[in-house]
Protein backbone atom coordinates (compact mmCIF):
# COMPACT_ATOMS: atom_id res chain seq x y z
CA UNK A 1 0.00 0.00 0.00
CA UNK A 2 1.31 3.44 -0.89
CA UNK A 3 2.45 5.59 2.05
CA UNK A 4 3.59 9.18 1.39
CA UNK A 5 6.74 10.35 3.16
CA UNK A 6 6.10 11.60 6.67
CA UNK A 7 6.93 15.23 7.36
CA UNK A 8 5.42 18.57 8.23
CA UNK A 9 1.98 17.64 6.87
CA UNK A 10 1.41 14.52 8.98
CA UNK A 11 -1.70 16.14 10.46
CA UNK A 12 -3.49 15.98 7.09
CA UNK A 13 -5.92 13.12 6.40
CA UNK A 14 -4.25 10.20 4.63
CA UNK A 15 -6.03 10.74 1.30
CA UNK A 16 -5.04 14.42 1.26
CA UNK A 17 -1.44 13.47 2.00
CA UNK A 18 -1.46 11.09 -0.96
CA UNK A 19 -2.89 13.73 -3.28
CA UNK A 20 -0.39 16.34 -2.14
CA UNK A 21 2.50 13.92 -2.61
CA UNK A 22 1.37 13.02 -6.14
CA UNK A 23 0.97 16.68 -7.11
CA UNK A 24 4.39 17.52 -5.65
CA UNK A 25 6.12 14.79 -7.66
CA UNK A 26 4.42 15.78 -10.91
CA UNK A 27 5.07 19.49 -10.39
CA UNK A 28 8.75 18.83 -9.69
CA UNK A 29 9.16 16.97 -13.00
CA UNK A 30 7.27 19.63 -14.96
CA UNK A 31 9.43 22.43 -13.57
CA UNK A 32 12.64 20.46 -14.16
CA UNK A 33 11.77 20.57 -17.87
CA UNK A 34 11.25 24.34 -17.74
CA UNK A 35 7.45 24.44 -17.61
CA UNK A 36 5.90 27.26 -15.58
CA UNK A 37 2.62 27.10 -13.63
CA UNK A 38 -0.53 28.72 -14.99
CA UNK A 39 -3.74 29.07 -13.01
CA UNK A 40 -7.13 29.49 -14.68
CA UNK A 41 -10.72 29.80 -13.37
CA UNK A 42 -12.86 26.75 -12.61
CA UNK A 43 -15.51 28.03 -15.02
CA UNK A 44 -15.45 29.63 -18.46
CA UNK A 45 -17.92 30.86 -21.06
CA UNK A 46 -19.86 27.87 -22.38
CA UNK A 47 -19.39 28.92 -26.02
CA UNK A 48 -15.63 28.91 -25.56
CA UNK A 49 -15.54 25.44 -24.03
CA UNK A 50 -17.62 24.07 -26.89
CA UNK A 51 -15.15 25.11 -29.61
CA UNK A 52 -13.82 21.93 -31.29
CA UNK A 53 -14.70 19.81 -28.26
CA UNK A 54 -16.79 17.17 -30.01
CA UNK A 55 -20.32 16.02 -29.27
CA UNK A 56 -19.30 13.42 -26.67
CA UNK A 57 -17.47 16.03 -24.58
CA UNK A 58 -20.14 18.71 -25.03
CA UNK A 59 -22.69 16.31 -23.54
CA UNK A 60 -20.46 15.98 -20.47
CA UNK A 61 -20.12 19.71 -19.73
CA UNK A 62 -21.67 21.06 -16.53
CA UNK A 63 -23.21 24.37 -17.61
CA UNK A 64 -25.36 27.00 -15.92
CA UNK A 65 -26.51 30.64 -16.14
CA UNK A 66 -25.16 33.20 -13.70
CA UNK A 67 -27.03 36.16 -12.21
CA UNK A 68 -26.32 38.20 -15.34
CA UNK A 69 -27.88 35.47 -17.49
CA UNK A 70 -24.53 34.50 -19.02
CA UNK A 71 -24.00 30.89 -20.12
CA UNK A 72 -21.07 29.54 -18.11
CA UNK A 73 -19.64 26.07 -17.58
CA UNK A 74 -17.21 24.21 -15.35
CA UNK A 75 -14.01 23.32 -17.20
CA UNK A 76 -13.85 19.70 -18.36
CA UNK A 77 -10.08 19.94 -18.97
CA UNK A 78 -7.38 22.64 -18.82
CA UNK A 79 -6.57 23.08 -22.52
CA UNK A 80 -9.38 25.44 -23.49
CA UNK A 81 -8.61 27.83 -20.63
CA UNK A 82 -4.91 27.79 -21.46
CA UNK A 83 -5.56 28.50 -25.13
CA UNK A 84 -7.78 31.43 -24.13
CA UNK A 85 -4.86 32.90 -22.17
CA UNK A 86 -2.45 32.43 -25.09
CA UNK A 87 -4.91 33.92 -27.58
CA UNK A 88 -5.41 36.94 -25.30
CA UNK A 89 -1.66 37.60 -25.00
CA UNK A 90 -0.18 37.45 -28.52
CA UNK A 91 3.11 38.96 -27.30
CA UNK A 92 4.00 36.00 -25.09
CA UNK A 93 7.61 34.96 -25.61
CA UNK A 94 7.74 31.67 -27.53
CA UNK A 95 8.18 28.88 -26.90
CA UNK A 96 5.67 29.26 -24.09
CA UNK A 97 5.78 26.23 -21.82
CA UNK A 98 3.18 25.95 -19.10
CA UNK A 99 1.64 23.37 -16.78
CA UNK A 100 -1.60 23.24 -14.84
CA UNK A 101 -2.66 20.88 -12.07
CA UNK A 102 -6.18 21.05 -10.66
CA UNK A 103 -9.74 19.73 -10.60
CA UNK A 104 -11.95 19.35 -13.67
CA UNK A 105 -15.58 18.24 -13.98
CA UNK A 106 -17.47 15.98 -16.40
CA UNK A 107 -21.14 15.06 -16.27
CA UNK A 108 -21.02 11.31 -16.76
CA UNK A 109 -22.07 8.21 -14.89
CA UNK A 110 -19.60 7.64 -12.03
CA UNK A 111 -17.91 4.23 -11.91
CA UNK A 112 -14.90 2.70 -10.18
CA UNK A 113 -12.68 4.27 -12.84
CA UNK A 114 -14.63 7.41 -13.77
CA UNK A 115 -15.54 10.40 -11.64
CA UNK A 116 -17.56 13.56 -12.11
CA UNK A 117 -14.82 15.55 -10.39
CA UNK A 118 -11.19 14.56 -10.69
CA UNK A 119 -7.73 16.12 -10.86
CA UNK A 120 -5.85 16.49 -14.10
CA UNK A 121 -2.26 17.56 -14.80
CA UNK A 122 -1.45 19.19 -18.16
CA UNK A 123 1.72 20.32 -19.91
CA UNK A 124 1.68 22.32 -23.16
CA UNK A 125 4.23 23.92 -25.47
CA UNK A 126 3.20 26.81 -27.74
CA UNK A 127 5.27 28.21 -30.59
CA UNK A 128 7.25 25.15 -31.76
CA UNK A 129 6.36 23.76 -35.17
CA UNK A 130 8.48 20.61 -35.29
CA UNK A 131 8.01 17.20 -33.68
CA UNK A 132 10.67 17.98 -31.08
CA UNK A 133 7.90 19.60 -29.00
CA UNK A 134 5.73 16.46 -29.17
CA UNK A 135 8.75 14.35 -28.22
CA UNK A 136 9.47 16.56 -25.20
CA UNK A 137 5.87 16.32 -24.00
CA UNK A 138 6.09 12.53 -24.10
CA UNK A 139 9.41 12.63 -22.22
CA UNK A 140 7.82 14.78 -19.50
CA UNK A 141 4.85 12.42 -19.21
CA UNK A 142 7.11 9.36 -18.92
CA UNK A 143 9.29 10.96 -16.25
CA UNK A 144 6.27 12.16 -14.27
CA UNK A 145 4.87 8.64 -14.05
CA UNK A 146 8.27 7.20 -13.18
CA UNK A 147 8.44 9.71 -10.32
CA UNK A 148 5.12 8.29 -9.09
CA UNK A 149 6.55 4.76 -9.04
CA UNK A 150 5.16 3.33 -12.29
CA UNK A 151 7.46 1.01 -14.22
CA UNK A 152 6.99 -0.03 -17.83
CA UNK A 153 4.93 1.86 -20.39
CA UNK A 154 3.49 1.56 -23.88
CA UNK A 155 3.01 4.76 -25.86
CA UNK A 156 0.37 4.33 -28.56
CA UNK A 157 0.96 6.93 -31.27
CA UNK A 158 -0.86 8.16 -34.38
CA UNK A 159 -1.40 11.36 -36.40
CA UNK A 160 -4.77 12.87 -37.25
CA UNK A 161 -3.59 13.66 -40.79
CA UNK A 162 -3.04 9.94 -41.34
CA UNK A 163 -6.56 9.26 -40.09
CA UNK A 164 -8.03 11.97 -42.33
CA UNK A 165 -6.27 10.55 -45.37
CA UNK A 166 -7.34 6.98 -44.65
CA UNK A 167 -10.94 8.18 -44.26
CA UNK A 168 -10.70 9.91 -47.64
CA UNK A 169 -9.13 6.79 -49.17
CA UNK A 170 -12.18 4.83 -48.01
CA UNK A 171 -14.48 7.33 -49.79
CA UNK A 172 -16.02 8.70 -46.59
CA UNK A 173 -17.07 12.34 -47.18
CA UNK A 174 -14.81 14.96 -45.60
CA UNK A 175 -17.72 16.54 -43.70
CA UNK A 176 -18.25 13.20 -41.93
CA UNK A 177 -14.61 12.58 -41.07
CA UNK A 178 -14.94 13.73 -37.44
CA UNK A 179 -17.90 11.40 -36.99
CA UNK A 180 -15.76 8.59 -38.39
CA UNK A 181 -12.94 9.48 -35.95
CA UNK A 182 -15.33 9.31 -33.00
CA UNK A 183 -16.61 5.92 -34.12
CA UNK A 184 -13.11 4.51 -34.62
CA UNK A 185 -12.02 5.90 -31.24
CA UNK A 186 -14.50 3.49 -29.61
CA UNK A 187 -12.85 0.40 -31.15
CA UNK A 188 -11.30 -0.72 -27.88
CA UNK A 189 -14.63 -0.32 -26.04
CA UNK A 190 -17.23 -1.71 -28.47
CA UNK A 191 -15.16 -3.86 -30.83
CA UNK A 192 -15.07 -4.10 -34.62
CA UNK A 193 -18.75 -4.99 -35.07
CA UNK A 194 -19.79 -2.14 -32.79
CA UNK A 195 -17.73 0.37 -34.78
CA UNK A 196 -19.15 -0.91 -38.09
CA UNK A 197 -22.61 -0.34 -36.64
CA UNK A 198 -21.59 3.18 -35.53
CA UNK A 199 -20.33 3.91 -39.06
CA UNK A 200 -23.75 3.30 -40.61
CA UNK A 201 -24.82 6.60 -42.13
CA UNK A 202 -21.21 7.84 -42.03
CA UNK A 203 -19.51 5.49 -44.50
CA UNK A 204 -21.19 5.27 -47.95
CA UNK A 205 -21.53 1.48 -47.68
CA UNK A 206 -20.56 -1.32 -45.28
CA UNK A 207 -17.61 -2.39 -47.42
CA UNK A 208 -16.13 1.09 -46.90
CA UNK A 209 -16.47 0.65 -43.13
CA UNK A 210 -14.72 -2.70 -43.27
CA UNK A 211 -11.98 -1.29 -45.52
CA UNK A 212 -11.48 1.61 -43.08
CA UNK A 213 -11.05 -0.72 -40.13
CA UNK A 214 -8.75 -3.04 -42.07
CA UNK A 215 -6.47 -0.13 -42.98
CA UNK A 216 -6.57 1.29 -39.47
CA UNK A 217 -5.76 -2.15 -38.10
CA UNK A 218 -2.08 -1.51 -38.76
CA UNK A 219 -0.24 -1.31 -35.45
CA UNK A 220 3.12 -2.28 -34.05
CA UNK A 221 6.77 -1.24 -34.41
CA UNK A 222 7.09 2.34 -35.78
CA UNK A 223 9.51 1.50 -38.62
CA UNK A 224 7.27 -1.25 -39.99
CA UNK A 225 3.89 0.48 -39.61
CA UNK A 226 5.04 3.87 -40.91
CA UNK A 227 6.71 2.23 -43.90
CA UNK A 228 3.39 0.57 -44.81
CA UNK A 229 1.49 3.79 -44.17
CA UNK A 230 3.83 5.71 -46.48
CA UNK A 231 3.01 3.30 -49.35
CA UNK A 232 -0.71 3.26 -48.54
CA UNK A 233 -0.95 7.07 -48.52
CA UNK A 234 1.42 7.85 -51.39
CA UNK A 235 -1.30 9.88 -53.17
CA UNK A 236 -2.30 11.84 -50.05
CA UNK A 237 0.16 14.67 -49.23
CA UNK A 238 -1.41 15.49 -45.85
CA UNK A 239 -1.24 11.87 -44.82
CA UNK A 240 2.45 11.77 -45.78
CA UNK A 241 3.04 14.85 -43.61
CA UNK A 242 1.56 12.88 -40.73
CA UNK A 243 3.83 9.93 -41.46
CA UNK A 244 6.86 12.25 -41.56
CA UNK A 245 5.87 13.86 -38.24
CA UNK A 246 5.73 10.45 -36.55
CA UNK A 247 9.03 9.40 -38.13
CA UNK A 248 10.66 12.56 -36.76
CA UNK A 249 9.06 12.08 -33.34
CA UNK A 250 10.36 8.50 -33.24
CA UNK A 251 13.89 9.71 -34.01
CA UNK A 252 13.73 12.30 -31.23
CA UNK A 253 12.40 9.61 -28.88
CA UNK A 254 15.62 7.67 -29.43
CA UNK A 255 17.54 10.63 -28.00
CA UNK A 256 15.19 10.85 -25.02
CA UNK A 257 15.54 7.11 -24.42
CA UNK A 258 11.94 5.95 -24.75
CA UNK A 259 11.79 4.88 -28.44
CA UNK A 260 11.39 1.22 -27.43
CA UNK A 261 8.14 2.15 -25.65
CA UNK A 262 6.49 3.48 -28.82
CA UNK A 263 3.90 1.54 -30.77
CA UNK A 264 2.19 3.14 -33.77
CA UNK A 265 -1.55 2.39 -33.82
CA UNK A 266 -3.38 3.80 -36.84
CA UNK A 267 -6.76 3.32 -35.14
CA UNK A 268 -5.93 5.77 -32.33
CA UNK A 269 -8.11 8.86 -32.80
CA UNK A 270 -8.63 10.56 -29.40
CA UNK A 271 -12.05 12.07 -28.76
CA UNK A 272 -11.44 15.81 -29.08
CA UNK A 273 -11.95 17.51 -32.44
CA UNK A 274 -9.16 20.08 -32.10
CA UNK A 275 -6.23 17.71 -32.69
CA UNK A 276 -4.37 18.39 -35.95
CA UNK A 277 -1.20 16.26 -35.75
CA UNK A 278 0.33 13.55 -33.55
CA UNK A 279 -1.91 12.06 -30.86
CA UNK A 280 -0.89 9.65 -28.12
CA UNK A 281 -2.08 7.54 -25.22
CA UNK A 282 0.05 6.00 -22.52
CA UNK A 283 -0.63 2.58 -20.97
CA UNK A 284 1.14 1.55 -17.74
CA UNK A 285 2.39 -2.01 -17.30
CA UNK A 286 0.33 -3.82 -14.69
CA UNK A 287 -2.53 -1.32 -15.00
CA UNK A 288 -3.78 -2.19 -18.50
CA UNK A 289 -7.33 -2.73 -17.26
CA UNK A 290 -7.48 0.98 -16.45
CA UNK A 291 -6.89 1.91 -20.08
CA UNK A 292 -4.81 4.97 -20.87
CA UNK A 293 -3.53 6.89 -17.84
CA UNK A 294 -2.36 9.82 -19.98
CA UNK A 295 -3.17 11.15 -23.42
CA UNK A 296 -2.98 14.19 -25.63
CA UNK A 297 -1.86 15.52 -28.97
CA UNK A 298 -0.90 18.47 -31.11
CA UNK A 299 -3.46 21.21 -31.83
CA UNK A 300 -2.07 23.82 -34.24
CA UNK A 301 -5.19 25.78 -35.18
CA UNK A 302 -7.27 26.28 -32.06
CA UNK A 303 -5.48 29.47 -30.91
CA UNK A 304 -6.59 31.14 -34.17
CA UNK A 305 -10.20 30.05 -33.48
CA UNK A 306 -10.08 31.61 -30.01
Amino acid sequence: MFQPPRGTRDYLPAEQQKQNWVVDQVREVFEAYGFEPLGTPAFENLDMLMIKSGDDIINQIYNFKDKSDRELALRFEHTASTVRVVASHPNLVKPFKRYTVGPVWRYERPTEKRFREFWQADVDIFGVEGSIADAEILAVVMDAFRALGFEGFTINLNDRRILTSVVALCEIPDEKSLDAFRAVDKLGKIGRDGVIDELKGIAPYEEASMKLLDMLGLNGAPDEVLSQARVMLQDYPEGLKGVKALEDLYEYAKGYGYADNIRVDLSLARGLDYYTGPVFELIAKGFEEWGSIAGGGRYDEIVELY
